[in-house]
């Protein structure tokens, strides 16, 4: 099946590695174990990713309109 969680172990090339998976009520897999990644890791994955942009993009949090947040979450059975 697949998978758009990239942060999850079983995450491979867009698939889930298991056979089958339980959702929670939210439709969230009820079998997701994150990665754990390094602070410092983190922080040169967003300065690479902000290296793109114009500097002109907020996030929503910021009170502006765009966001550059990847989707990470969405299952496709």
């Amino acid at each position: 099946m697949c998978c758009e969680n990239r942060f999850c172990i079983y995450w491979e090339e867009h698939k889930c590695l298991l056979g089958e998976v339980t959702l929670d009520l939210q439709g969230c897999c009820r079998e997701c174990v994150y990665v754990d990644i390094s602070l410092d890791a983190l922080a040169e994955e967003r300065a690479r990713a902000r290296e793109g942009f114009s500097g002109k993009e907020q996030c929503r949090g910021a009170g502006g309109t765009k966001s550059a947040r990847p989707s990470f979450g969405t299952l496709h059975f």
